[in-house]
């Protein structure tokens, strides 16, 4: 996913919190990096402020075009599909 993005080891990268979202993007002064070995470790401080909670699943999004990541947590993911999960609910087989 990293590398659709074009990002590469010790990337900096900003984080902004949007609705509960992540929107990682590329950033001199971001607060985030890639490490060497390609990974990303969110922060306690960056996971409180968009609700993300230790064992979290979360869906990751890669905006090829905007060069970012959206991370979503549970509870923005709830918020997102809730009028859609209960539409399907009201289908009858």
């Amino acid at each position: 996913m990293f590398d659709a993005l074009g990002w590469c080891a010790e990337q900096r990268l900003g984080v902004p919190v949007v609705s509960g979202a992540l929107a990682i993007v590329c950033s001199a002064e971001g607060e985030l990096h890639l490490d060497r070995d390609g990974y990303l470790r969110i922060p306690l401080r960056v996971r409180r402020r968009s609700g993300i909670r230790t064992g979290d699943r979360l869906l990751l999004a890669a905006d090829t075009r905007g060069r970012r990541l959206l991370v979503f947590p549970p509870p923005t993911i709830d918020q997102l599909f809730a009028g859609r999960i209960h539409e399907l609910g009201q289908v009858q087989p």
